[in-house]
């Protein structure tokens, strides 16, 4: 075998041992917890993500400076769309003959894992805009506030935030509801 075929058969040999890890990829559980018996429709829903976790990688919140994003566990889709989706199932989405009809727009601050001494935790924070005018969501705001849960999530991988997250996010959704049943 001559010098170059070595080096040829040699860098085919290595390509076929190096191997890329396989991507795994989540999205949060969209259907219903039933926890809320609403009696209003969301006629609009639009969230947007701010740049930190706009990202498909999952955030991890090392430290209170430090954050890092898993490798190999992904969003299957953008948290906005993901996040709007959950709250539409929780809160009930459109509803026939619902009392109170509202469009929510907001800005998601904080969809994490932060790891504690003991695991890690799932952390949403959402400033949401709550408004009457369906047509308008800038005329008739009724509710400006920014909600924020916590879920345990026990150890620190990302099938497991991903279940805190959703919890988190569901949690939030029931915070919602309250503040949206006290308008009628």
């Amino acid at each position: 075998m001559n010098r170059k075929s070595a080096i040829v058969f040699f860098m085919c040999a290595i390509a076929g041992c190096v191997s890329v890890p396989e991507a795994n990829y989540y999205t949060l559980d969209l259907r219903s917890s039933g926890t809320n018996d609403a009696s209003f429709a969301i006629a609009a829903m639009r969230i947007r993500a701010s740049e930190a976790v706009s990202r498909r990688e999952i955030m991890i919140r090392a430290t209170p400076t430090q954050v890092e994003y898993y490798a190999t566990h992904l969003w299957a889709a953008g948290l906005d769309e993901q996040v709007a989706e959950k709250l539409k199932a929780e809160l009930g989405g459109p509803t026939e003959g619902a009392a109170t009809e509202v469009a929510i727009v907001g800005e998601l601050l904080a969809f994490e894992q932060v790891d504690t001494a003991s695991g890690a935790d799932g952390h949403v924070k959402l400033e949401l805009r709550v408004s009457r005018s369906p047509a308008d969501s800038t005329k008739e705001t009724v509710i400006t506030k920014v909600y924020e849960a916590w879920v345990t999530a026990g150890e620190r991988s990302a099938p497991a935030v991903v279940e805190a997250l959703s919890a988190a996010t569901e949690q939030i959704a029931r915070d919602i509801a309250a503040d949206l049943a006290r308008l009628q």
